[in-house]
């Protein structure tokens, strides 16, 4: 009989999804989440370990291999930027550069002079 408990039933059915969707145990999703300390992987933002909150399975879209556990925000970053390197160097040159970015628009300069 199956549990009538909903965070019950959500851990369980996360616990098959990422056997079918990762080839991996839940056991090796908490080896991975220890071994992170319970951060995501980029902005190491903790996570606490719960059956409702929990950090996703990133992993490499052309080979199926784990990377890591990444947080909402991340894994969705990841996403928006296409898992793409390139794109998220462009990204960080951009976030670098700040106000130098586009010097010649001139945008914070009055224009009625």
């Amino acid at each position: 009989m199956r549990s009538k408990c909903k965070p019950c039933n959500e851990h369980r059915k996360y616990k098959a999804f990422i056997k079918r969707t990762y080839d991996i145990t839940w056991e090796t999703y908490e080896q991975i989440f220890d071994d992170q300390d319970g951060k995501c992987a980029i902005c190491k933002s903790k996570i606490s370990s719960n059956r409702t909150s929990r950090l996703f399975v990133d992993h490499c879209h052309d080979t199926g291999k784990v990377r890591g556990l990444l947080c909402s925000s991340c894994n969705h970053g990841l996403g928006l930027f296409k898992d793409s390197a390139t794109i998220l160097k462009s990204a960080i040159k951009y976030l670098q550069a700040g106000e130098d970015y586009r010097p010649s628009l001139n945008i914070n300069e009055d224009s009625s002079s």
